[in-house]
């Protein structure tokens, strides 16, 4: 065992390392800055949202102008939250962009908005800032079951920093995402498959790529040779894909209505483009702007960074196969299928590549890299908010 890991034997399952409950007060305090960056430049800038792609952005996402300059929840609703929103109140049906969204995120908005008057925006607020709080607690506990103390440190620093680390702030689905894929890794260190399959089942009904968490369920379960009913545990997440095309199916009479809506889109998924990898390697290397939907060489430079620490994890003794599994999963199969759009939002959910990057940089010596590398994501984390909450791209 490396030292300074924990072994799981030696505190209870159900309580939470008293050096993960001392991180509680720094990551709010990250969740509330974003927050407070937010109204901060509402209140400094209030012109900022006079151009034109603000109008065209907003008339997409909603059918009509803007009445005017945003008031905050307007501003804590651009791009993708509008969709959601819209899940939320009104479900599947038509033809809008919001039916190629996953139901889990807007059907827990719709459960809990009653608490809040009804306003699902601050109820989006509330969801994704606390399922936030919560993931990196959780994964912050079972990196200490795995690494050092100071490896997972710098696992939850870089997720709080990293360039896309604001959406799971916003009404956006990547903080529950990232919740549930803690819990699941940390039900099934546990010796709670079933526990963890439910995880994955739910993980499916929250974003496309959920559905590859049946890969490192099924390899942790082969590790410790379980039983073959207990490893059909791991197969709930496409228990959970089906779940989701049953409720497309219930709310708009088409299975595959999200499917459809998703082809139109300028950042529309294509699976053929697996089999193609001499397409993806052109488009690797066609850049035309520091940071757009297409050709952003910020995207790229964040799929180096994966590829990376795809490398060190292969490379790292003993390898975990479970994590490098979902690592390579949920990194590589968007970046080829999406051909690197919104790549950041991506790798912000394989979370493990942090982790990786923490471990080689464990050491007096790259220590101070650590905190170079943290400034900079700050640094573009700050930019990339800034230009979101102005309905310009940002991932």
């Amino acid at each position: 065992m490396q030292a300074g890991v924990t072994d799981p034997g030696e505190r209870p399952n159900s309580a939470l390392d008293p050096r993960t409950r001392r991180l509680v007060g720094p990551i709010v305090a990250a969740k509330a800055l974003t927050l407070l960056a937010v109204w901060a430049c509402l209140a400094l800038f209030p012109d900022i949202f006079a151009h034109r792609q603000y109008i065209e952005v907003f008339r997409g996402n909603y059918g009509h102008l803007p009445p005017g300059p945003p008031d905050p929840s307007i501003a804590f609703a651009t791009w993708d939250a509008a969709h959601y929103l819209r899940l939320a109140e009104h479900g599947y049906g038509g033809v809008g962009p919001e039916n190629a969204f996953y139901p889990l995120y807007p059907l827990v908005l719709r459960a809990v908005g009653p608490l809040f008057g009804g306003d699902l925006v601050f109820a989006g607020l509330v969801v994704s800032n606390l399922a936030g709080i919560l993931a990196l607690l959780v994964l912050h506990d079972w990196l200490l079951r795995r690494e050092s103390a100071s490896v997972a440190d710098g696992a939850v620093l870089l997720l709080c920093v990293e360039p896309a680390a604001f959406f799971g702030s916003l009404v956006y689905s990547e903080s529950l995402f990232l919740l549930l894929v803690a819990l699941m890794f940390n039900l099934q260190d546990r010796g709670r498959p079933w526990a963890a399959g439910t995880m994955g089942a739910l993980l499916a009904l929250t974003r496309p790529v959920g559905v590859f968490v049946v890969a490192p369920l099924g390899i942790a379960l082969l590790r410790d040779r379980r039983r073959g009913p207990v490893l059909l545990s791991s197969l709930l997440p496409c228990a959970g894909w089906l779940g989701y095309l049953g409720i497309v199916g219930l709310g708009s009479g088409d299975p595959w209505l999200g499917f459809r809506i998703q082809s139109g889109f300028l950042t529309h998924s294509s699976v053929a483009r697996l089999w193609d990898p001499w397409s993806f390697l052109q488009v690797l290397f066609t850049v035309d702007s520091v940071h757009g939907v297409r050709g952003s060489a910020l995207d790229r430079l964040v799929f180096l960074w994966f590829v990376v620490a795809v490398v060190l994890m292969a490379r790292a003794k003993p390898r975990s196969l479970d994590t490098l599994a979902y690592t390579l999963l949920v990194g590589l199969v968007p970046a080829v299928t999406v051909q690197l759009a919104s790549y950041l939002r991506y790798f912000s959910l394989a979370f493990p590549a942090f982790a990786a990057t923490a471990r080689v940089l464990d050491t007096p010596a790259r220590r101070p890299w650590l905190v170079v590398l943290s400034a900079a994501c700050l640094v573009l984390q700050a930019l990339l908010l800034l230009r979101h909450i102005n309905y310009r791209w940002a991932g």
